[in-house]
């Protein structure tokens, strides 16, 4: 979904909703609005014609507001554009930097949780079935 100038949609709503006042006093309202958006199709992951997603350019103008709006709504921080540059390798300002390294290790332990997760499951059907044999075993003998 692109605009007249062949932007992302997801720039002209955050663009227009999300400014620097209303981001001070409706933080959870705008969040939600551009949630509804979310969920009607909007992307927040589309890129522009250099491949760069609405955070990368928010890194780069150093737009610490909007870019923690963009990762609170699941922006991927790991996207690159057409040069395999992440917004982490163009934010100059230090807590844009701090926030999306905090995102990224936040996002390497959830994927590390998740493969533990699956992994416990698997070994608890295991013990299930292990168990379920062992019963079977006893009433036999």
């Amino acid at each position: 979904m692109r605009n007249y100038n062949n932007n992302p949609a997801m720039w002209l709503v955050t663009r227009y909703l999300a400014t620097d006042k209303n981001m001070r006093e409706h933080y959870s309202l705008i969040l939600d609005t551009i949630n509804l958006f979310l969920q009607n199709g909007l992307d927040i992951n589309e890129v522009d014609m250099t491949g760069q997603t609405g955070l990368i350019v928010l890194a780069k103008q150093s737009n610490f507001n909007k870019v923690r709006l963009y990762l609170d709504l699941g922006s991927n921080s790991e996207q690159k554009d057409d040069t395999e540059k992440s917004a982490l390798d163009y934010a100059t300002d230090i807590f844009i930097l701090s926030l999306l390294k905090m995102e990224r290790r936040f996002v390497a332990f959830e994927k590390k949780f998740i493969a533990f997760e699956k992994r416990f499951m698997t070994l608890e059907k295991d013990m299930v079935e292990l168990s379920s044999k062992l019963s079977m075993s006893v009433i036999e003998c």
